[in-house]
């Protein structure tokens, strides 16, 4: 028996979502699934009415359309635009994770990454203070913090330098600014000097 949620009357013949002849009309946006089982996917819904077998009850119900997500890599997750399970034509979008800092978890669709991570080093130049080392999930976005450290006399801070492990130095990398981590890296603070009237000679936007 087909029936619809909360309701017990049959959907064969003349009743909802029937017809006359026995067929069963069944709009996009209705989703199908068996007592008890996940819905069918939306591909799936005509030749799994057509299978029918009697002793299996069916729902048929209006699909709220929520964002439903179906596959998850290490590197992303795919989404579809609407609900896998009632549209006609879902839009498969894929977006690469965004990863809580701390916990490795997708802020997005809660996947936990437990792979190998790389280090985000820091090195206060010769001056004091310092800053913890953060795990970064590899090849995903890192946005670079304040600078920590206490600048030296008459020295301020302008931006972070990327240093690698071969030795090879990034351009000036400002606080805030979003990058992809490719390996273990130290960032260094490159002090620039304050000239004896105040102005530094780069710009200083913090001492």
């Amino acid at each position: 028996m087909y029936t619809i949620s909360g309701d017990r009357t049959p959907l064969i013949g003349s009743g909802l979502l029937g017809s006359e002849n026995g067929t069963l009309n069944l709009p996009d946006h209705y989703r199908v699934f068996p007592v008890g089982s996940d819905p069918v996917p939306v591909a799936e819904r005509k030749s799994f009415l057509r299978g029918y077998r009697d002793g299996i009850e069916v729902i048929i119900e209006a699909c709220t359309h929520e964002p439903f997500v179906y596959t998850v890599t290490d590197e992303a997750h795919t989404t579809v635009a609407g609900c896998a399970f009632c549209l006609s034509n879902p839009e498969a979008v894929t977006q690469p994770h965004d990863f809580d800092t701390e916990t490795h978890v997708c802020t997005a669709c809660g996947y936990a990454y437990e792979g190998a991570l790389y280090t985000v080093s820091f090195d206060a130049n010769h001056d004091t203070g310092s800053m913890a080392p953060v795990q970064v999930v590899p090849g995903h976005k890192y946005l670079l913090p304040e600078n920590g450290f206490v600048a030296p006399d008459g020295m301020c801070f302008t931006a972070w330098m990327a240093i690698a492990a071969a030795g090879n130095q990034s351009d000036p990398l400002a606080e805030g600014a979003e990058c992809t981590v490719s390996q273990s890296v130290l960032l260094q603070a490159p002090w620039q000097v304050v000239l004896p009237f105040g102005v530094p000679f780069f710009s200083c936007p913090k001492t």
